[in-house]
């Protein structure tokens, strides 16, 4: 999948966003909005179930120089566990 464009709120000097994780989460905040995604669109609940993963035909595109890349974890809290 190609690098989002960054919209909203984002930090301003954010070009492109980039989710390199898959599979369900583990921490199953009450404030996840991953499931009722899953629920209306497929490719959402295809990509965000079974274990956690990495997804490496994400790492397989090339970067493109200007660009300033948010690396975002989007569900997974990927460092969520220091926090317990």
């Amino acid at each position: 999948m190609p690098m989002r464009v960054a919209k909203g709120e984002m930090y301003p000097w954010v070009s492109h966003l980039k989710n390199y994780l898959g599979g369900a989460c583990l921490h199953h905040c009450n404030y996840c909005y991953v499931s009722k995604m899953g629920a209306k669109f497929p490719n959402v609940r295809k990509k965000y179930s079974g274990k956690p993963k990495l997804l490496k035909n994400e790492l397989t595109e090339k970067m493109e120089w200007g660009k300033t890349i948010f690396v975002q974890s989007e569900l997974h809290h990927a460092f969520a566990w220091c926090f317990r």
